[in-house]
């Protein structure tokens, strides 16, 4: 991505950040932020924050003063509750090559395609930390939104070393067991 000039943006109300011009085409392109029209891109701070670590953005605030990558961490994070266990998560998805978008419902942050798609997205990512209590009910109630929109619900578990563990997360009821349980012995 990178071998052109950093892309400039400016950060908003710590919730959005903007870019003009060719650079916001240029982003766009790599499949970044959405196009409010042509030659300006909102970009969420998950996707800024990404671009700025990897060197391809320069964020500024509304003062116009330069934000380090640091520094921009520092003041999302202070504004975004579990915004830094939330940009984990999407660092390591973009690493690993994956189309991300934001998600429809605030847990569930995150909907990833699969590689090589844009038409549809495949999953519904809940990022939490390890050891982080989490009631059944409200598993079951992100399962039931994942299931009623046809995706599948991924639970990404941030340890303590900021690694990152996926796990599918789906309904059990005792006609799912009884019939896994014949497929694996045989019956």
């Amino acid at each position: 991505m990178s071998g052109e000039a950093i892309a400039e943006g400016r950060l908003e109300d710590n919730e959005r950040v903007v870019v003009r011009g060719a650079a916001a085409n240029r982003l766009y392109s790599w499949g970044f932020g959405e196009l409010e029209e042509p030659g300006k891109l909102n970009l969420t701070v998950y996707e800024a924050a990404y671009l700025a670590e990897e060197g391809n953005l320069a964020v500024v605030d509304e003062a116009g003063k330069a934000l380090d990558f640091q520094t921009l961490v520092g003041r999302l994070s202070g504004s975004i509750k579990g915004f830094w266990i939330n940009y984990v998560v999407y660092r390591d998805l973009k690493r690993r090559r994956y189309h991300v978008k934001h998600g429809v419902v605030p847990s569930l942050y995150l909907m990833v395609y699969e590689k090589g798609k844009r038409d549809s997205a495949k999953y519904f990512v809940f990022p939490m930390f390890e050891g982080f209590p989490v009631k059944v009910s409200e598993l079951m109630e992100l399962i039931w939104h994942s299931k009623s929109v046809g995706k599948q619900l991924l639970l990404a578990i941030v340890d303590r070393r900021g690694e990152v563990i996926y796990y599918t997360c789906s309904e059990v009821s005792p006609t799912n067991v009884v019939s896994e349980r014949a497929s694996v012995i045989g019956d």
